[in-house]
């Protein structure tokens, strides 16, 4: 995960922990599928080999997807479009 997408994670209110970015801790691939625990029977994480992509998504509520190099970035972005969909 890089800088600007943990900054994105901590400015939208990540729950689990504060993202220190000075220390560049960013949440474990673990911790990010634990945030995303309101799609529990929705959630999937696949790699496409084809692509080298990593995909994350939940289907529970709607349809709503993260894309990324690596699953913990899939899974970020996917956090990041479930709350975005949330303050709605």
């Amino acid at each position: 995960m890089n800088y600007e997408l943990a900054k994105r994670l901590k400015d939208a209110g990540y729950p689990i922990l504060e993202v220190d970015l000075m220390a560049e801790r960013y949440p474990t691939l673990s911790e990010l599928i634990e945030a995303c625990d309101s799609v529990k029977n929705g959630f999937k994480l696949d790699y496409d080999h084809d692509e080298e992509w990593w995909e994350a998504g939940a289907y529970e509520s709607g349809i709503f997807q993260g894309e990324g190099p690596t699953p913990e970035e899939a899974v970020a972005k996917l956090w990041l479009a479930l709350h975005a969909h949330a303050k709605k």
